[in-house]
């Protein structure tokens, strides 16, 4: 499963490469193979408070890390990432992986 946020992601990549249509239609053909999941009211009002926590402690974040994140937690499924600062642990209770190391 994946998030919308994360297709956005994906097709801004593919957008600034070198073989951009290559890539989109290899990103379209991948989500053919798993669920993507929508932002929801919850997912919304979970980026809300995890947002505003941080900034209370000075740990500022990407907002589409911080949807991402939401969204991960709101599923309860571990997120898988390479991104930094969501692999700092920063955000209780969710579970973070990294497959590339």
């Amino acid at each position: 499963m994946t998030s919308t946020i994360v297709v956005a992601e994906l097709i801004y990549g593919a957008e600034c490469s070198a073989r951009r249509e290559e890539n989109r239609q290899n990103i379209h053909r991948k989500l053919g193979q798993v669920e993507v999941v929508p932002v929801t009211l919850a997912i919304a009002d979970g980026f809300g408070v995890f947002k505003a926590q941080l900034r209370s402690r000075g740990r500022l974040k990407a907002d589409f890390d911080l949807m991402i994140a939401a969204t991960a937690l709101e599923l309860g499924a571990t997120l898988v990432t390479d991104a930094g600062p969501l692999l700092g642990g920063d955000i209780a209770g969710l579970l973070v992986e990294n497959w590339i190391v």
